[in-house]
């Protein structure tokens, strides 16, 4: 096992008791990661597939699925999703830097150079810190308890959208479909 891979195990020790894997990572999907981060990150997509942890607090995705969402909020469309928070803000890589979208804001945060996605699997999505921050982790909480477990293509939308004049409350926050949602989303700040 190479120093790399022993990286990435951080982060899947760390989430092992934590995750539901709702599919296979495809061989298309490998191929592109392997091409476009590393050989070691496709290996462990790999092994892991594509997952939800944490009862949905963060959900690795197709990155495929999401190429038409970054176009929509006016980001480079080459950039790969790698995965969505609890509240459909996406964690991208640009090819450069991690980046994450904080959808309901259209903001955009950069946050991890060098080996970026390495970095960003093994240090920011298994600090705590990092979690209370960039998952609404105590919202989270609270809208888990009150609607239960996401589906992995859910997220917890509020309703209104915060453009629209919605708050960060648990009491406007239902169960989406996260694709329709963003859509909406960025139709809103157009």
């Amino acid at each position: 096992m190479s120093l790399d891979s022993l990286s990435y195990a951080l982060f899947t020790d760390d989430f092992k008791k934590k995750k539901t894997r709702y599919a296979a990572t495809s061989a298309a999907l490998l191929t592109l990661y392997r091409k476009r981060v590393s050989a070691e990150f496709a290996e462990m997509m790999k092994a892991e597939g594509l997952c939800s942890y944490a009862d949905g607090l963060f959900t690795t995705v197709d990155t495929k699925q999401y190429k038409g969402v970054l176009k929509e909020f006016g980001l480079p469309s080459d950039s790969l999703v790698l995965l969505k928070n609890a509240f459909a803000d996406l964690f991208y890589f640009d090819g450069f830097e991690c980046r994450i979208l904080y959808t309901s804001h259209n903001e955009s945060y950069s946050f991890a150079g060098g080996d970026a996605v390495k970095y960003f699997f093994t240090f920011q999505l298994t600090d705590a810190s990092f979690q209370r921050k960039n998952f609404k982790k105590r919202l989270f909480q609270q809208a888990l308890k009150q609607h239960g477990p996401l589906g992995p293509d859910e997220s917890y939308g509020f309703v209104p959208a915060l453009p629209l004049g919605g708050k960060e409350v648990v009491t406007q926050i239902q169960k989406v479909k996260t694709l329709e949602y963003l859509d909406l989303l960025a139709q809103s700040f157009a």
